[in-house]
């Protein structure tokens, strides 16, 4: 049976960070191999994204990098927060340019279309890039 490990190792000056690397290995089944997507994103939009599962539902791992900052929302999670100069309110995670989303060992479910909303208003079209494991 197939198994996925991912590890996240933090070093700072050659050093490692304590408590790193993390490590998760994921057992797979029999049709949950990774998925590698690459997906773009016009500016001024918030829509649902369906990642590429080859037929796996639940997802077990989702993956994503933007190279442009993007807002990101799970199963209808709603805008919140204190609406204040020093912290305006939240609308889901952003994920700055470059930076790293991810969600392993989780049951996200693909079937509502609102399960992932991807929100882009960066001013241009976002390439996000990622994988999907069931």
């Amino acid at each position: 049976m197939p198994k996925l490990t991912l590890r996240v190792r933090a070093e700072v000056a050659g050093r490692s960070v304590p408590g790193f690397p993390l490590e998760k290995t994921l057992d797979l089944g029999a049709t949950g191999q990774p998925h590698g997507f690459t997906y773009r994103q016009q500016n001024d939009t918030t829509q649902p994204f369906m990642p590429p599962s080859g037929g796996v539902n639940p997802l077990q791992a989702f993956v994503l990098q933007p190279d442009r900052e993007i807002m990101v929302r799970l199963v209808d999670q709603a805008d919140g927060g204190v609406s204040t100069l020093v912290n305006p309110p939240t609308r889901g995670v952003v994920v700055k340019r470059g930076g790293l989303y991810g969600i392993v060992g989780c049951n996200l479910a693909l079937g509502e279309q609102k399960n992932i909303m991807i929100g882009n208003e960066s001013g241009k079209t976002v390439e996000i890039k990622g994988f999907t494991a069931g």
